[in-house]
C-alpha cells in the first residue's frame, strides 16, 4: 500500500513538474517578443496588440486548475502537513 502510495505521489509530482515547465517556456517565449527589433511604429503598435492576446500555454480547464511551476511545491507541502498529521493522530485516542 506504501508502496502504491509513494509511486503515484512521484507520477503526479512528475506530471505537474512538466506542465509548470510547459507555462514557464512559453510565457518565456510571448515576452521574449518584446525585445524583437521592428521597422516601424506600426508594426510595433500591431505586433504589441497580438503579444498580448496571445495566453500562455497552460494545463488544465482555464478558470479551474492550471498547473504552473509553483503546483509541485503546493502539492508536496500538502502531501507532506497531511502525512504528519495522520502519523500525529495515531497515536492519541
Amino acid at each position: 500500500m506504501l508502496s502504491w502510495g509513494g509511486i503515484c505521489y512521484i507520477a503526479w509530482s512528475v506530471g505537474l513538474e512538466i506542465g509548470g515547465r510547459f507555462y514557464e517556456v512559453s510565457r518565456e517565449a510571448i515576452e521574449s517578443w518584446k525585445d524583437t527589433p521592428v521597422q516601424n511604429l506600426i508594426q510595433k503598435r500591431f505586433r504589441n496588440k497580438f503579444r498580448n492576446s496571445c495566453l500562455s500555454l497552460k494545463m488544465g480547464p482555464e478558470g479551474y486548475f492550471t498547473i504552473e511551476r509553483l503546483s509541485v511545491l503546493k502539492f508536496s507541502s500538502g502531501i507532506a502537513k497531511a502525512t504528519l498529521r495522520a502519523l500525529l493522530t495515531i497515536g492519541t485516542e
